[in-house]
C-alpha cells in the first residue's frame, strides 16, 4: 500500500492508469491483509511506514 490513507479513505483517484480497478484491488488487499494479519508497507507515508490493517464496520482501521 502506498499511503495508509488510500486504504481508509474509499476512492477513484485520477492519477491511477485504471482508477476503478485500483479502488477495487485497495479493497481486496486491505481485507486479505486483515484476514491474514500481514504487517503491511506503506511506502509512500510520511507518518506511518508500517502497520497492521483491521476490518472495521465495512471500513479499515490501521495500527
Amino acid at each position: 500500500m502506498p499511503e495508509p490513507g488510500e486504504l481508509i479513505k474509499n476512492f477513484i483517484a485520477k492519477y491511477d492508469f485504471d482508477g476503478r480497478k485500483a479502488m477495487e484491488l485497495r479493497k481486496e488487499f486491505g481485507k486479505r491483509a486483515a484476514a491474514e494479519n500481514w504487517e503491511c508497507l506503506f511506502y509512500h507515508s510520511k507518518e506511518q511506514a508500517t502497520g497492521f490493517i483491521d476490518e472495521v464496520d465495512g471500513g479499515f482501521k490501521i495500527r
